[in-house]
């Protein structure tokens, strides 16, 4: 499988397992602590996400963020072309939940699905299944390929998504925020 053939490909042992289970469970804790603060504030996520509606998830966070800078060399490698950090998106799916076929903003032009932890769930790039492991990314070009997932029959599923896109001179960075971590 080759992102230069299919606009895809799939990066086994992205993070090592012990970095995706210590970030699957930070992430699980965090929606705890978000849910008992529900209405106090929003800079802990919400339940507020339109393509999978009263899911938990997070733009930005702290600790996604850093993934994302981190991982920027390796997606490089990957699609062989210099590459801009936007944003990190991390969600954590439960049971019954749906993610529709779409493609990604323009800010997605290059993005990365990575299962922390939790339950497995097939991600599918244009019609093709990936079985992800703790700690594997898939990275696939978000605005050209239709990606979706069935619906979830598992309990949850943590996932984050590293979004990146082609640098220009003009190239915009952060999704248009002024550091890594900031909100929208």
């Amino acid at each position: 499988m080759s992102y230069k053939i299919n606009g895809y490909e799939k990066k086994p042992n992205a993070i090592s397992q012990e970095m995706a289970e210590f970030l699957s469970n930070y992430f699980l804790i965090k929606r705890q602590v978000a849910n008992v603060l529900v209405g106090e504030t929003n800079l802990l996520g919400g339940w507020d996400d339109l393509q999978v509606p009263d899911t938990y998830a997070h733009y930005a966070d702290i600790a996604m963020e850093t993934l994302l800078a981190k991982m920027l060399p390796v997606v490089e490698k990957i699609v062989g072309i210099k590459l801009v950090p936007q944003y990190s998106y991390a969600r954590i799916y439960k049971k019954g939940d749906e993610l529709k076929p779409h493609k990604d903003r323009p800010s997605c032009e290059i993005s990365t699905t990575m299962f922390l932890g939790g339950d497995k769930w097939k991600i599918y790039m244009e019609g093709k299944a990936i079985d992800l492991k703790p700690g594997d990314m898939c990275v696939y070009k978000g605005c050209e390929l239709e990606h979706w997932r069935n619906k979830f029959k598992g309990k949850d599923c943590v996932q984050v998504f590293l979004h990146y896109t082609t640098k220009t001179k003009t190239s915009i960075r952060y999704d248009n925020r002024g550091m890594l971590g900031l909100p929208v």
